[in-house]
C-alpha cells in the first residue's frame, strides 16, 4: 500500500470529496463510549484524509469500515452503569378467586363474557427473591359494557378497584387461558421497578384460578408514552 501516514508539507490541502468529508464528520461526532477505541478511529480517519493514494485503493474501504464499526459499536449504556436493565429476581404466583357477573350475557354472545367483578388473591409459588414478594390480601377489577360506544357488548371499560387512581395499571381480557375468559392485569410498583403480570382465568362455575409472574428490575418498566 503506497502513501504517507504523515503527508509532506503542502499536501494537506489536497481535495477531499464531500462524501468522505461527511463520513468523517459522522464517525467523529458519535458519542464516545470507549476512549481507546475512538482514539483508534480518529487515527484511522487522519490516515484516510491525509493519504491520496490510500483513498485510491481498496484499503480505504477497510479504513472507513473500521471507523464506523468502532463508533457504531459504542453503547453508552454498557459503560455508564445506569442504562442497562437487569432482572434481579422473579417469582411465580398462584391465583384463586371468584367472579360476580354484572350485566347478563347477551344471547348473541358465545364464549367469553367477562362483564362483572373479578376478585382474587395470590400465593407465592416458585421464587428466587429474598425477601419473597408480598402480594396484597385481595385484588379486584371491574369490567363493564361501554354504553357510550356503538357496540357496548364488545367494547368494554376496565376499572382497577384495588386502586382506581393507579394510572399505570394495564388491563384486558381474552377468551383464552384454559377457562371461559382470561383477564390480563399488569401492575407496576416501586417506581415501576417491580412488575406483577397476572392472568386470572374465569371458570364455568364462576371461580377464578390462574398464574402470574413477579419480576424485580433495576430500571423502570412502565411503558413510556411517545413524544
Amino acid at each position: 500500500m503506497s502513501g504517507h501516514l504523515t503527508p509532506p508539507p503542502g499536501e494537506w490541502d489536497r481535495e477531499i470529496t464531500p462524501q468522505f468529508q461527511s463520513l468523517g464528520l459522522a464517525a467523529i461526532s458519535l458519542v464516545p463510549c470507549d476512549p481507546g477505541s475512538l482514539d483508534v478511529a480518529r487515527a484511522l480517519l487522519v490516515v484516510v484524509l491525509a493519504g491520496r493514494s490510500l483513498m485510491r485503493t481498496s484499503s480505504v474501504f477497510f479504513a472507513w469500515s473500521s471507523i464506523i464499526a468502532l463508533a457504531a459499536g459504542c453503547d453508552p449504556g454498557s459503560v455508564d452503569g445506569g442504562n442497562t436493565d437487569e432482572l434481579l429476581c422473579s417469582a411465580e404466583m398462584n391465583i384463586t378467586g371468584s367472579f360476580a357477573i354484572g350485566d347478563p350475557k347477551p344471547a348473541e354472545i358465545t364464549g367469553c363474557w367477562a362483564v362483572g367483578t373479578w376478585t382474587f388473591s395470590m400465593a407465592v409459588g416458585t421464587n428466587d427473591c429474598a425477601p419473597a414478594p408480598t402480594p396484597l390480601p385481595q385484588y379486584q377489577i371491574k369490567i363493564e359494557r361501554d354504553l357510550a360506544s356503538e357496540d357496548p357488548d364488545y367494547n368494554l371499560l376496565y376499572t382497577y378497584l384495588t386502586d382506581p387512581n393507579d394510572m399505570t395499571v394495564e388491563m384486558g381480557v381474552s377468551g383464552d387461558g384454559g377457562g371461559l375468559c382470561e383477564a390480563d392485569l399488569i401492575i407496576y410498583t416501586e417506581a415501576g421497578k417491580t412488575v406483577w403480570n397476572l392472568h386470572p382465568s374465569l371458570q364455568a362455575d364462576n371461580t377464578i384460578n390462574g398464574l402470574g409472574d413477579y419480576e424485580k428490575h433495576t430500571l423502570n418498566q412502565i411503558p413510556q408514552s411517545g413524544p
